[in-house]
């Protein structure tokens, strides 16, 4: 598939537009394996670090986005001079420099699960400190076997391993590796752990409960009723026939 160029100048025939686009091939092509690098010599530090100290922390950085931006200075002033014996053409052209530059804006991998899961599968590769089944079960896949990591002192090789592949120097030592596979597979987990953040349960009304339980017991007892009451509304009081007493006629 061809990659899309990020930064393409036509300008006519004359020979610059190329030169802008191999400036953005070569910028891109510097990119990505400075990219590369850091990536696995985080993990290649790590590992030197871990061998010495199988509960050391890692520190990684998360290269988050890039942008890579490219030109060249170009005018063109043409101009045409009639005269009765010939016509005079000029074309004035103005090329500056190219420029290029690129940014690059990164941040810690800092989420405490995440960190753990990472220290502990370091300490696994290294070490042979067995992890939490847990952990292992929040990978995407199983942790290389333990074995697969040889290292020395730096400038010398481990003993038994005529066959293995050359990693590479971090810290005083020399990383080398009997499947190139393995340290594949190891260096995906690694940025993965660095991600894995805590699950928050969450029980809607309708989740399935689960095996075992059946929800609140249910009483067999049947509802009681309410009971028929009479009342007697009883004689209704006498009419109450006012009394007016008037005063004496004199």
């Amino acid at each position: 598939m061809r990659i899309n160029k990020m930064i393409s100048t036509c300008l006519l025939p004359l020979g610059l537009s190329g030169c802008v686009e191999v400036l953005s091939d070569t910028r891109l092509e510097q990119y990505q394996s400075t990219i590369r690098s850091a990536y696995l010599e985080q993990v290649n530090k790590q590992l030197a670090i871990s061998i010495d100290d199988p509960y050391a922390i890692p520190v990684f950085i998360n290269y988050q986005s890039a942008a890579l931006a490219g030109g060249a200075a170009f005018s063109v002033d043409p101009s045409r001079t009639f005269a009765p014996s010939s016509i005079t053409s000029v074309l004035g052209i103005t090329a500056g420099p190219m420029s290029s530059t690129s940014t690059l804006t990164a941040a810690t991998f800092n989420i405490p699960k995440g960190l753990k899961v990472a220290r502990d599968l370091f300490a696994y590769t290294v070490s042979n400190v067995e992890m939490d089944e847990n952990e292992k079960r929040s990978l995407i896949f199983p942790p290389p076997a333990f074995g697969w990591l040889h290292y020395a002192p730096k400038g010398s090789r481990p003993s038994g391993c005529g066959n293995c592949y050359f990693i590479g120097n971090s810290g005083k030592y020399a990383l080398y590796t009997t499947s190139q596979k393995s340290y594949s597979d190891f260096v995906i987990l690694a940025y993965q752990a660095l991600q894995l953040q805590e699950q928050t349960a969450t029980v809607a009304n309708n989740a399935p409960r689960k095996t075992g339980d059946h929800g609140p017991t249910k009483s067999t007892r049947p509802a009681s009723r309410p009971s028929s009451i009479t009342i007697d509304p009883g004689t209704p009081p006498a009419a109450i026939t006012p009394s007016i007493t008037l005063p004496a006629t004199q």
